[in-house]
């Protein structure tokens, strides 16, 4: 239990409200440790959380001053920008990022074909980071799609997704904007009402990762990472001259 003098207690919760909350959860992966910025969403653990509150309700306690600053300055702006909620048994943890520190990609439809080979994607951490470090230097193809603005680029849309997929505190990343931005051959956005062959998919996001990376320093990372050789030979029956010929791939079918 918390006691402090109303002045002491307002200043803190001045201190709370107005600037870093002193409050905070830690986050590591294996590969990284996340680097918490100034607004950065601190006490979404549950032990966090539980001290905070009873933090602020000690500091309110018998105190209306406190209390109005945290109605004014927290409670009441907060309330104008959640979203609503219009279904039952809802709960908040529901909505957030697993246990286990991996963030989902959304079925829109029938894309689990393309959802399951990007997550294969990023979780190999060499193609992940060349993919995030990549600078195409290309501004954004902005289009407005359904009233929203959709960078057209599938290098920019696979960087963003990976982006969200390595720091989101969300359960999953909704892919909307790389749908629009992978074109298909006829040059049509993905058609997330028809399910499409996995192999096709993977070929064409190959060539366009590949287009992409093409003027970066990781133009060569799918070769080092996927890439494999096939060695045709033609032998001759007379002579026996043999003529061979290689040919780079980055799948095989089986």
């Amino acid at each position: 239990v918390f006691f402090f003098k109303q002045k002491t207690a307002y200043e803190m919760l001045r201190s709370l409200v107005g600037s870093e909350m002193c409050i905070r959860d830690s986050y590591t992966t294996e590969s990284t440790q996340i680097v918490v910025q100034q607004d950065y969403v601190r006490c979404k653990g549950k032990d966090s959380r539980y001290a905070a509150y009873n933090l602020l309700v000690n500091m309110c306690y018998d105190c209306p001053q406190n209390m109005a600053l945290l109605l004014e300055e927290c409670c009441i702006p907060l309330s104008n920008i959640l979203p609503e909620i219009n279904f039952w048994n809802y709960r908040p943890n529901m909505d957030s990022r697993s246990l286990l520190g991996f963030v989902g990609i959304r079925n829109l439809g029938c894309i689990c074909y393309m959802n399951s080979m990007l997550q294969q994607f990023f979780m190999n951490p060499s193609l992940r980071y060349a993919i995030l470090m990549a600078n195409d230097y290309q501004g954004k193809e902005l289009v407005e799609v359904d009233k929203h603005l959709v960078d057209d680029n599938i290098l920019h849309q696979l960087q963003k997704m990976f982006g969200f997929l390595e720091l989101s505190d969300r359960q999953d990343y909704n892919p909307f904007e790389f749908c629009y931005a992978f074109k298909d051959f006829s040059g049509e956005p993905v058609n997330v009402k028809v399910q499409q062959d996995a192999q096709e998919f993977l070929n064409m996001i190959f060539d366009k990762i590949e287009n992409g990376l093409r003027q970066t320093p990781f133009k060569h990372i799918l070769e080092s990472i996927f890439g494999g050789k096939t060695c045709n030979q033609i032998i001759c029956n007379t002579c026996g001259a043999v003529k061979t010929r290689e040919e780079t791939f980055y799948n095989l079918s089986l």
